[in-house]
């Protein structure tokens, strides 16, 4: 595998890979013991406007971001397997 190969992503596959798991991750509905639904979205962005940025942190970080890197390594990995498999194929 070459090192310094020239980075290539496609965007298309990357929110294909990322955007439903993120779309499940902040929508995912939550009760808790008095009975109210919630999910992570609605209170990540209460906490946002209130100003508490640092207890959202970790609904930015598993709902967001893990998504999006995670999304980005698959993306990549399928990108370079479809390029070795073009590249190999008797045609």
């Amino acid at each position: 595998m070459n090192i310094r190969r020239k980075l290539e992503i496609n965007w298309w596959l990357w929110a294909l890979v990322s955007v439903p798991w993120i779309l499940v991750a902040l929508f995912r509905r939550w009760e808790d013991k008095g009975g109210g639904v919630w999910s992570d979205w609605s209170d990540a962005v209460y906490r946002i406007r209130v100003g508490e940025w640092r207890y959202c942190r970790e609904t930015l970080f598993w709902d967001l971001f893990l998504p999006l890197l995670l999304g980005w390594l698959a993306q990549y990995f399928i990108a370079i397997a479809w390029q070795r498999l073009r590249g190999t194929s008797p045609a």
